[in-house]
């Protein structure tokens, strides 16, 4: 069932222990999300960042950036090819100031995958429009063949999340986003 405005009012349809149709007729290949390896170099990094007090941009006192976050922000920006790089404290923060710069207001909506991370929708509904979900595939990322049934003429923006390192079919979505004069929004986090 694709979730839409207004599925939430229709009658639920029978569980399959229930007797009702399965959602899937094979199981989903979901990789191992299990915790993040580092190794010893980027231990030593992070040791460094935490003992100089100096995780993100405002932990100081001293009213200017810090040197870590200020090598970072100009090292991405230059490998991104851009002219500025913000970074900030969280991915939350990250896909406020994101909608912020679309405009995301009121009004709009956010097609978004169904499965994610809370933050995804919170950041939308915090700036005042209404997240959509649409169906997702065996990535866990937004279907690409089916994205276009959750979009609607308040459709302001595709939100495309690269669940748990699993990279969405980028191929596939920006075509569609082009054909409804979407913007994307990337969450990599």
């Amino acid at each position: 069932m694709l979730w839409t405005r207004r599925s939430f009012l229709a009658a639920p349809a029978a569980l399959a222990l229930e007797g009702g149709s399965p959602v899937r007729s094979t199981p989903l290949r979901a990789r191992h999300f299990g915790p993040l390896y580092y190794d010893e170099s980027e231990w030593g990094f992070l040791r460094e960042v935490w003992q100089t007090r100096s995780p993100f941009r405002f932990w100081n006192f001293e009213n200017k950036l810090p040197d870590k976050v200020a090598t970072l922000e100009r090292e991405f920006a230059a490998k991104m090819g851009v002219k500025y790089a913000l970074a900030v404290n969280s991915g939350t923060t990250a896909l406020e100031a994101a909608l912020a710069a679309l405009e995301v207001g009121p009004g709009d909506e956010v097609v978004l995958p169904a499965w994610t991370w809370h933050s995804c929708f919170h950041a939308v509904v915090r700036h005042g429009a209404l997240p959509v979900c649409a169906e997702i595939d065996e990535s866990f990322n937004l279907d690409p063949a089916r994205v276009e049934q959750a979009i609607s003429p308040h459709t302001k923006v595709m939100m495309i999340v690269h669940l748990q390192g699993n990279p969405a079919d980028m191929d596939r979505l920006l075509p569609v986003a082009r054909r409804h004069g979407l913007k994307v929004l990337e969450d990599v986090s």
